[in-house]
């Protein structure tokens, strides 16, 4: 990578050290608003964060039907139309969830199947491209897996709607079905 001289400490520090997820999020806003600004050189440290997220991947697990019921459900049309959104927000920490999820993180639709045991999963797709709609809402485009089997698995998250969870402490729950079902 041929990054002009005023990145190369940034991106060093992106190489190197374990960034947390909000510190890489504080980083690439700040590289986006350089670039707004006319700084070409930027886009280094957009792509050195792309690299470093490709290693720090998570799961989110995301719940796909406003008010818990299935007739309301948005998966069908996020897996037409290739993104993901989320506009139930009862609370800060879904905004939250919802916007520290990053390129790179795996998206799991997921549904409760047996209260605080349980929970059956409709797909699952990788996030590709951070954008906004017209109005200004948060859309994730996501590449979506062409597989249509549902499984059910070890709950992973509790009631709320996004729930990240980091690859580790998914590997030490989940069965190897689920990761069987992931490849499909």
């Amino acid at each position: 990578m041929n990054a002009p001289t005023r990145h190369l400490k940034t991106i060093d520090r992106i190489n190197n050290k374990n960034l947390s997820r909000t510190e890489m999020a504080t980083l690439e806003a700040r590289a986006r608003e350089a670039i707004m600004r006319g700084d070409a050189g930027a886009q280094s440290v957009l792509d050195a964060i792309a690299v470093a997220m490709e290693k720090t991947r998570y799961i989110a697990f995301i719940g796909f039907c406003p008010g818990g019921s299935v007739r309301n459900r948005l998966d069908i049309a996020w897996k037409q139309q290739g993104i993901c959104t989320f506009e139930y927000f009862s609370s800060d920490d879904k905004f939250e969830k919802f916007i520290s999820i990053r390129v790179g993180d795996l998206i799991v639709l997921r549904k409760r199947q047996q209260i605080g045991k349980t929970m059956r999963l409709y797909g699952h797709g990788r996030v590709t491209v951070l954008d906004r709609s017209i109005s200004g809402d948060r859309i994730l485009q996501v590449k979506w897996s062409e597989q249509r089997d549902e499984i059910v698995v070890p709950l992973m998250s509790c009631n709320e709607a996004i729930n990240m969870r980091d690859i580790v402490k998914v590997e030490a729950v989940m069965p190897l079905e689920f990761w069987d079902w992931l490849r499909d």
